[in-house]
């Protein structure tokens, strides 16, 4: 076998490893927020309008998972945020042109690409954001979703080194590198 082949080889099997660890986390926020979604008290607060026991209920949540920069919130049915685990000036935000909440108000569990937070208290910092439908027999009452910080890629990728010349990058499927 040549040098080339076998650098190739070794690689694909970097990228892979790669892959899978980041696959890992990313499926990990997301049986976070479905498990997050399926509380009945979040159901019940869409549906009677009593957000301050959503919030109570999020708080909660929040300090039993202790991680640092980022919260869970909801938006109702019209992607509007009613409660927040961490940010109290959130309330209110309209929310309903943003990807996520599109697409789970029909039904589907999304990871976003780094994103630009929209609330009062945004940074600079990009954020991901893992957002999951909330429903009551069937019916979409709302969204709820969490947002954490991408830099654990980064942190996965830059623990693995293949050379001094090699750099790992993760690419969308639009083919754009985050």
């Amino acid at each position: 076998r040549s040098m080339v082949s076998v650098a190739e080889e070794q690689s694909i099997e970097i990228s892979e490893d790669l892959s899978f660890l980041i696959d890992r986390s990313l499926n990990d926020e997301v049986r976070l927020i479905k498990s997050i979604a399926a509380s009945p008290v979040l159901a019940d607060a869409l549906k009677t309008k009593n957000y301050e026991i959503a919030k109570e209920h999020l708080k909660a949540v929040y300090r039993s998972i202790n991680k640092e920069n980022f919260t869970i919130f909801i938006l109702d049915a019209n992607g509007i945020a009613r409660a927040d685990a961490h940010f109290e000036n959130t309330d209110g935000l309209d929310l309903s042109a943003r990807s996520y909440y599109k697409e789970s108000i029909v039904g589907k569990t999304v990871i976003t690409d780094p994103i630009f937070s929209m609330g009062p208290e945004s940074s600079d910092t990009p954020i991901m954001i893992v957002s999951t439908p909330i429903t009551d027999n069937g019916v979409y009452l709302g969204v709820a979703a969490m947002v954490f910080n991408p830099d654990f890629m980064m942190e996965i990728l830059s623990h693995n080194y293949a050379g001094d010349t090699s750099y790992s990058y993760i690419i969308n499927p639009e083919g754009l590198i985050l």
